[in-house]
């Protein structure tokens, strides 16, 4: 009777460690200061190596669609943990086509760093300036006593109202020139679902380890929100790319930097859309640079 009660106690004992084990597996402490500014340091270094490293692919280049078209996506970015990845072959010929002509549209858009080229980048996607974007404008230009369009003023008015009163900051006075092609990546996922942390949360992970961030808020939409694309397929596809970008030599010393951005792709029109832009002014202001950003890209 003792010897079946120690076996059965004994059993207990390897059910319950086992179930700790699996249960209960082991955590690490989140890193001391000392330990990130490590981590951070690292990080840092080994993105300006990969930089260096790249070639570079001025944004008038006539091949710049191909060279967007093979950009790796393995390693690229973290997935949310929701996410379901997919992979370039498994992607339609329309989704693969548009994205390598959504990328190339938005670098071209700043490279030719004017507010028509901005206009006409959103509208070839089919989008327009959101109505409290142009409200949001009314205000600010209202704060420094300058006129706002009337309110039937086409989105170009707008655009170039706010450009003029040198509110775009970055973007308003220098350009995107060229890009590192080698640092740079793409990657393709689906969500179950559409809410703030998908609208504003690319490149989150990577942006931790600088030491600052900038976001572009979106001002425009397309015909139909992602809602709709969500309702209507159950799941929404999203594209992450990351862009090392060179600025002008002249204006922004020709400094690099990284740029991430989110689009997503809507069936009922057949275009991948900017959701989110954001990117790491760090090396803006360690030249003494002021990182403001725009309020539309």
């Amino acid at each position: 009777m003792r010897r079946s009660y120690l076996l059965a106690v004994i059993a207990i004992v390897v059910l319950v460690g086992a179930n700790v084990w699996v249960f209960w597996p082991t955590t690490s402490l989140p890193p001391t200061d000392e330990e990130f500014a490590r981590i951070r340091q690292q990080f840092m270094e080994q993105e300006r190596r990969a930089w260096a490293e790249s070639d570079v692919v001025r944004l008038d280049d006539p091949s710049l669609e191909e060279v967007i078209a093979s950009l790796k996506s393995k390693g690229c970015l973290e997935l949310p943990a929701d996410a379901s990845a997919v992979s370039w072959r498994s992607l339609e010929p329309r989704q693969r086509k548009d994205i390598v002509q959504a990328i190339p549209g938005l670098c071209r858009a700043y490279f030719a760093d004017t507010p028509e080229a901005v206009v006409a980048y959103r509208h070839s996607r089919g989008e327009r300036l959101k109505p409290d974007t142009k409200q949001m404008h009314r205000r600010m230009l209202r704060k420094l006593g300058l006129p706002a369009p009337d309110d039937n003023a086409d989105d170009l008015a707008w655009i170039r109202a706010i450009w003029d009163a040198e509110l775009y900051g970055i973007f308003r006075s220098a350009h995107w020139v060229a890009l590192r092609p080698k640092a740079c990546c793409m990657q393709f996922y689906r969500l179950p679902r559409f809410d703030h942390d998908v609208a504003s949360s690319v490149g989150q992970e990577e942006l931790e380890k600088w030491t600052s961030m900038m976001a572009v808020s979106n001002g425009f939409m397309a015909p139909h929100p992602p809602e709709d694309e969500l309702r209507a397929t159950g799941s929404l596809l999203l594209s992450d790319v990351k862009l090392v970008i060179d600025h002008d030599p002249e204006t922004l010393l020709g400094i690099t930097c990284v740029y991430y951005i989110r689009f997503w792709w809507a069936s009922s029109d057949a275009h991948w859309h900017p959701l989110d832009l954001r990117c790491s002014p760090e090396d803006f202001v360690r030249n003494g640079i002021n990182p403001q950003i725009g309020r539309a890209h």
